[in-house]
C-alpha cells in the first residue's frame, strides 16, 4: 500500500511539475514584460 501510494504521488508530482513549469515559463515573461511597460506608459 505505501509503495503504491508513493508511486502514484511521485507520478502526479512529476506530471504537475512538467505541466506547471511549462505554464510558468510561458506566463512569467509576458507578465514581467507587461508590468514595467504599463508602469512606464502610465
Amino acid at each position: 500500500m505505501p509503495f503504491c501510494f508513493t508511486g502514484t504521488y511521485l507520478l502526479l508530482t512529476l506530471l504537475w511539475i512538467c505541466s506547471g513549469s511549462r505554464l510558468r515559463q510561458e506566463d512569467f515573461p509576458p507578465r514581467i514584460v507587461e508590468h514595467p511597460s504599463d508602469l512606464i506608459v502610465s
